[in-house]
């Protein structure tokens, strides 16, 4: 459990900084700095709720600081192959869309 608060801490670190925000910025009104603190280090879970408004504070949707890095990964990568995929149908070239989707559907 604590590599997946870690993780959380890690996302969350990240993006309030990427935001330009402070910890007590994020937080204001309900939680403390010390509190979004505690969540950046992986020493605290918080609720759901509070990730929600933690999450809204900071633009990003609340499975961004849920999902693991593999999980991201592969969504962005398959988002990228069915963008390749409207634009093969775009172009023409429904034969290589099919294929394309075949391959999606095996992974």
């Amino acid at each position: 459990m604590s590599e997946l608060l870690e993780g959380l801490g890690e996302r969350m670190r990240k993006a309030r900084l990427a935001a330009g925000l402070s910890q007590t910025q994020v937080g204001t009104p309900h939680f403390t700095r010390a509190y979004v603190s505690a969540i950046e280090l992986g020493k605290v879970r918080p609720s759901m709720k509070s990730l929600e408004f933690l999450a809204a504070r900071l633009g990003k949707p609340t499975s961004f600081f849920v999902a693991d890095e593999a999980d991201e990964r592969r969504r962005k990568e398959r988002e990228a192959r069915l963008a390749r995929v409207a634009q093969l149908v775009a172009e023409g070239r429904s034969l290589e869309a099919i294929d394309d989707l075949e391959s999606l559907r095996s992974d």
